[in-house]
């Protein structure tokens, strides 16, 4: 049997990552993050299991208050543990929606069946996806993107257990990067209820700046050493 790495030693060396929430270990109304700021984070319906939090795909959602420390950042990197068993609501169920910034799974928009990444802009918002049929139903997956919203013509990097995937851009964005300060960081769902995640989510890091791609595997090959049911 695999010995779980402790949480601590995989991300509280790196200062960057702004928030660390170990799902399969936090079963409360509210706990607090594993990381250096603590935020208070609620939790709305979802079911704790050993695996992580399983969520309905209706009303299912955990709340992180805002804060400076994750708000209106130019640079972000997401990693997130998912097991979806449905696309969710409309078909985006979200893994995390800070507002203005969603990562979440889709199987609306095409390409159909991937991880679809997106930022709103002052003109027109942006939305970004991994390739047709790059991920499935009821299969773990450790799923990453990394973006700099300073520039048009940036565009996110993804990743699907620690492989860069090709990017295809369905909207381009126009203007600048709209603010998030107001709202709330929502994992599962969106703060309206409208978008929930169907499955499970067993861990959410965000950070404060770009991980490259070696750091982006070395995450996804420890979180998989981490967690033995990976």
């Amino acid at each position: 049997m695999q010995t779980l790495i402790k949480p601590s030693r995989l991300m509280r060396p790196d200062p960057s990552c702004v928030l660390y929430l170990p799902l399969w270990l936090l079963d409360a109304a509210s706990f607090g993050s594993k990381d250096m700021y603590s935020y208070i984070v609620t939790r709305t319906g979802a079911t704790w299991t050993p695996q992580g939090h399983s969520l309905d795909g209706v009303d299912d959602l955990f709340t992180v208050p805002q804060k400076a420390s994750i708000n209106d950042l130019i640079e972000i990197t997401i990693i997130a543990v998912i097991y979806p068993t449905g696309w969710g609501e409309g078909g985006y169920g979200r893994i995390l929606d800070k507002g203005q910034r969603i990562l979440m799974v889709n199987n609306t928009d095409t390409p159909l069946r991937n991880i679809q990444f997106q930022h709103s802009f002052s003109v027109s918002g942006a939305s970004w996806a991994t390739p047709l049929d790059s991920i499935a139903l009821n299969k773990w997956y450790v799923v990453a993107a990394t973006y700099n919203n300073s520039n048009t013509t940036n565009v996110p990097s993804m990743y699907i257990n620690g492989i860069s995937q090709a990017v295809t851009e369905s909207v381009a964005p126009v203007g600048t990067a709209s603010a998030d300060a107001a709202n709330d960081l929502i994992v599962g769902n969106t703060a309206a209820t409208t978008r929930s995640f169907a499955g499970i989510i067993s861990l959410v890091l965000y950070f404060n700046r770009i991980l490259t791609a070696p750091e982006i595997l070395n995450y996804s090959i420890l979180i998989k050493r981490m967690l033995p049911w990976l």
